[in-house]
């Protein structure tokens, strides 16, 4: 069974319970509530990184994954109402064993393999090392490829299956964001979204010895080496053969660090009011976080590997313990790498980071007071506070008829793809006040 990573009910929205009201003197919706606190013109910038294992066994996730991209940029577009402002990067997990020499790992003048360096593939038609795709001000395009958006970003994903098979998500990730690292990438006004596609869990390590072929101690050099020392099970025996439960990733490993690591260093270069988003297409996680240990018959009956969590058409997953920690510190969404579509993954991450440039979709179904009239007749408190003076106001709904600016819930499965589809509009005779903020509570269904 797979687990939903704080599924899509919830996900979309900080707040969905009773929540102290709105400012100012007005009721509060009755019953269980949700809250939205939006800009009343939702920013549009999104930098979109892509964390893509190029293992000799991944070629497939990575071909369902340059498919579904097109599904992520529609969901942000219609929830927006227009084309986002895009930065699109593509990294590897390969980088390398720090100069420890085997197989395709660390090739002599590139110990860190690919070293968390945005690559273009070597396709054809881009000007640069990533995709730019953002509005003008005389309402064309700033683009710095040829042909169409999906067409490049899937041939820049499609990175092959010669990388480092000691995949390193978090650690590429680290050192991808970077201060000066790759350039021009990240904006100050953008939300992150980084998704991590890997059929295997993260092996990032800090020592070198950690290969050492001579090392009498660490096991054979496989994979199984990382889930050793990075993830903590009950029982915390990781060679014994069977079933171990509430696995979790290690604080105290000598080898790996800890995830919380990759979790404090990554908010802390990006703080303030840029939101981060994070996805993952791995194997399966179920809720008691269970891993088997199986002998590896292939090779050695009498050693340990790990057992699969799927197989599928897109191939086969293992557990991936660590990166399940760093995404449910994101509050993420995840799809199993061994799926052929990830339309429904990459749709409900678009969906989330919607959510952090402001549109207003609830998570919850909005309760309709009088069902047999047409439309959702919802029961909100809603209002806008100005940047510039902090001024709290409230609008009216639209039924009432009171004129200027006005709001009513709404059915929108284009803007909202997830949950009960049911959407914030907001009607007016102008533009929103530039900086504004809205604010709204609404009663919605017990769940």
């Amino acid at each position: 069974m797979q687990r939903s990573h704080l599924g899509v009910t919830g996900a979309l929205l900080a707040l969905a319970c009773s929540e102290p009201p709105p400012p100012g003197p007005a009721p509060f919706p009755p019953g269980p509530t949700e809250r939205l606190t939006v800009p009343a013109a939702p920013r549009r910038a999104v930098d979109l990184l892509y964390v893509i294992d190029n293992a000799g066994s991944a070629g497939e996730a990575q071909w369902e994954v340059a498919l579904s991209f097109g599904a992520l940029v529609a969901t942000l577009a219609h929830g927006l109402g227009t084309q986002p402002d895009l930065h699109v990067g593509v990294i590897s997990t390969d980088l390398g064993t720090r100069g420890v020499y085997f197989g395709p790992c660390s090739p002599p003048g590139r110990p860190a393999g690919d070293d968390g360096a945005l690559l273009t593939n070597g396709c054809a038609g881009i000007d640069g090392t990533f995709l730019r795709d953002v509005a003008r001000a005389d309402g064309g395009r700033d683009v710095n490829y040829t042909g169409v958006l999906a067409d490049r970003f899937s041939c820049m994903a499609r990175l092959g299956t010669g990388g480092c098979p000691f995949e390193a998500p978090l650690g590429a990730l680290d050192r991808a964001l970077e201060p000066g690292r790759n350039p021009g990438f990240l904006r100050p006004d953008a939300t992150l979204a980084v998704v991590l596609v890997t059929n295997e869990d993260d092996c990032t390590f800090t020592d070198p010895a950690f290969f050492d072929p001579a090392s009498t101690t660490l096991g054979p050099r496989t994979s199984f080496r990382c889930f050793e020392y990075g993830v903590r099970c009950d029982p915390d025996e990781p060679r014994t053969f069977g079933t171990h439960v509430g696995c979790h990733a290690r604080d105290d490993s000598p080898y790996l660090p800890s995830v919380a690591t990759f979790v404090e260093r990554l908010r802390a270069r990006h703080p303030g009011p840029r939101a981060i988003v994070a996805a993952a297409v791995y194997g399966v996680v179920d809720a008691a976080r269970t891993v088997e240990v199986v002998p590896d018959i292939e090779n050695d009956p009498s050693r340990p590997r790990l057992g699969y969590t799927c197989f599928g058409q897109a191939g086969w997953g293992l557990p991936p313990i660590r990166l399940a920690d760093f995404i449910d510190a994101f509050g993420g969404n995840a799809g199993r790498v061994c799926d052929g579509d990830q339309t429904d993954t990459m749709t409900t991450l678009g969906a989330r980071v919607g959510a952090t440039l402001g549109v207003p979709c609830f998570a919850g179904a909005v309760h309709d007071a009088d069902p047999a009239a047409p439309g959702v007749q919802a029961q909100c408190t809603v209002g806008e506070t100005t940047a510039a003076t902090g001024d709290f106001h409230l609008l009216p709904a639209c039924t009432d008829g009171l004129g200027g600016a006005c709001w009513r819930v709404v059915e929108d499965a284009a803007r909202c793809p997830v949950g009960a589809h049911h959407y914030l509009a907001i009607e007016r005779p102008a533009a929103a006040p530039t900086g504004a903020t809205l604010t709204a509570a609404c009663t919605i269904e017990p769940t």
